[in-house]
């Protein structure tokens, strides 16, 4: 049998976070192995559901020997911030934020669920080809920072210089 891609969820803040867990679970090559989210309820439940190790740490999700990567699914004016922990220690990581979705191709029916769904097959296959995600973190950094840049300027009423 293979080796299994080892995941780290950080954060169940995101309802899609739940999506792709119900998506990866099925994964024959995945294995999610622990998680971590601020609001212990919500994390400890999400752990019992999707049969991982659930920590109030978040570096316990990070230097876990068994992660091999970590999907980012925390609120997103902390999409920032939290990555950062997680590049720190050379994990590969995965943030999704609504503005750059690409079409995979998926049909979408009335809801969006079955697009959000999908999204997990091209994460695992590029880190089991060590490849480059869609998007990096410098990606999901600089559109934060875009939007906190607007944020200030329509507070302020004048522009604002970037970085931040």
């Amino acid at each position: 049998m293979k080796t299994k891609i080892g995941i780290g969820i950080i954060s169940f803040a995101h309802g899609h976070a739940n999506a792709y867990c119900n998506q990866m679970k099925a994964f024959d090559d995945v294995q999610l192995i622990a998680c971590w989210d601020d609001n212990s309820e919500r994390g400890e439940a999400a752990g019992t559901q999707y049969g991982m190790n659930y920590s109030p740490h978040l570096e316990d999700v990070i230097n876990h020997p068994e992660i091999h990567a970590v999907i980012v699914t925390c609120e997103t004016n902390r999409h920032a911030n939290v990555p950062r922990a997680a590049d720190a220690v050379a994990l590969k990581l995965w943030t999704r934020d609504e503005p750059s979705w690409e079409d995979l191709g998926i049909p979408i029916p009335e809801g969006h669920g079955e697009r959000i769904a999908g999204v997990p097959r091209p994460f695992i296959d590029c880190l089991k080809n060590d490849a480059d995600p869609d998007v990096t973190v410098e990606d999901g950094r600089v559109s934060v920072e875009m939007i906190l840049g607007a944020y200030r300027s329509a507070q302020e009423g004048q522009r604002v210089n970037f970085p931040l």
